[in-house]
């Protein structure tokens, strides 16, 4: 083995030493130890790229909306989701840039927030009382997980936590829900 090549720190001047990394013959150990698996994975597969593990340019790039094309998407999504009786979707929200692009979905996305926290507050105000509401609520709430905009704009992970307060919730255990509608409801419960 050789000797480390050492270094004096500029900063104190004193004659504190620490090993430079890669000196001597670590360099070309650690360039080839990188380069070949490169080479393998060129040399099993002929040299030539797999069509079949290179996804389509086509299939990653997501259709982007304008600013009229994402306030007409909210609008018309407000019909998919039918909120509880006593709540109405707000207008679209301000604050947004109107020369900016959006992700297609994005104001399904907005609707569907508004419409997941008025049926969670609706499941916590009638839970108790064995209503048609409170059955309803909780009918709706067990659907959340079907719907487009749950499954493509939820990251499984979130999706797996909303599924167990919902399964919570038919258990009668209203804590997941209450820790929701705590964290992001603020503004329906303002609204109604």
């Amino acid at each position: 083995m050789g000797v480390a090549h050492t270094e004096r720190s500029a900063v104190s001047g004193a004659a504190a030493a620490r090993p430079r990394r890669f000196a001597g013959w670590h360099w070309p150990l650690v360039v080839g130890l990188a380069v070949i698996p490169l080479l393998a994975g060129c040399a099993a597969q002929g040299g030539q790229p797999n069509p079949q593990v290179v996804p389509s340019r086509a299939k990653q790039e997501k259709k982007l909306l304008s600013f009229s094309e994402l306030v007409d998407q909210y609008k018309s999504a407000r019909s998919d989701f039918e909120l509880p009786s006593g709540y109405e979707y707000p207008g679209f929200p301000s604050g947004y840039d109107e020369s900016g692009s959006y992700e297609d979905g994005y104001g399904r996305s907005m609707v569907f927030g508004y419409y997941e926290c008025t049926w969670e507050i609706e499941w916590l105000e009638t839970r108790n009382d064995h209503s048609q509401r409170g059955k309803k609520a909780l009918q709706v709430l067990l659907a959340m997980p079907e719907t487009d905009v749950f499954k493509k704009s939820f990251d499984p992970g979130l999706q797996q936590h909303m599924k167990e307060y919902f399964e919570m919730a038919a258990l009668g255990d209203p804590s997941g829900i209450q820790s929701t509608v705590a964290a992001n409801c603020d503004d329906v419960k303002k609204a109604r």
